[in-house]
């Protein structure tokens, strides 16, 4: 799961416990730690890897409503926990998507999130659906990595080489003998290995 990115002035603060204007080094490190704190909540244990099996990806998200779990999930990553419209089109004119089920689904959307829902009717929803111009969803991320700030300034893919590069060195650093062949970047520190597989 993408990480939302932290401002450097509350990092510089953190790391050197220099005052700033607004808040002192104490208030900036605890806000981040709480921050911190946050983010392991909502990823799931994935350690030892030798032990790992299969988790809940959305484990730290379970006591969330499956909306509030779903806007949570789309303020940092470009994917939907929702199907599109064109998905539901194909199931409904195959006939595996009934308007009974339809109906069903919005009453219980209704009971659920009746915010959502009110003056919204099953017409309404069977138009969307059938709709051939269904707008294209829009991205509602609030939070980018760099890399990706990059990316969608200079129409590059930093974001996908570095993800890749990382990937390659934590497997690498945290083998245990499931690799088939050994990596000469095992014992750097991540950096050290980035640096050295980069040369």
């Amino acid at each position: 799961m993408t990480i939302a990115l932290l401002e450097e002035d509350k990092l510089k603060t953190c790391a050197e416990g220099l005052e700033t204007t607004l808040t002192s080094p104490t208030d900036e490190c605890g806000q981040l730690k709480s921050l911190l704190a946050e983010i392991e909540e909502i990823v799931p244990p994935l350690w030892p890897l030798r032990d790992y099996v299969a988790v809940n990806p959305f484990l730290g998200l379970s006591h969330h409503r499956f909306l509030e779990a779903r806007e949570r999930l789309a303020e940092v990553r470009d994917c939907d926990l929702l199907m599109s419209p064109v998905y539901y089109r194909s199931q409904f004119e195959g006939g595996l998507l009934s308007e009974t089920a339809i109906e069903e689904a919005l009453a219980q959307c209704a009971r659920e999130y009746p915010e959502l829902i009110e003056n919204f009717e099953t017409r309404d929803l069977l138009n969307w659906i059938q709709s051939d111009d269904s707008p294209k969803p829009e991205s509602e991320r609030s939070y980018l990595t760099v890399a990706e700030a990059v990316d969608r300034e200079d129409d590059s893919e930093w974001s996908s080489h570095i993800l890749n590069d990382i990937s390659r060195l934590l497997a690498a650093q945290y083998d245990e003998g499931q690799a088939l062949w050994p990596s000469p970047w095992k014992g750097p520190s991540l950096y050290r290995a980035w640096i050295e597989m980069a040369s």
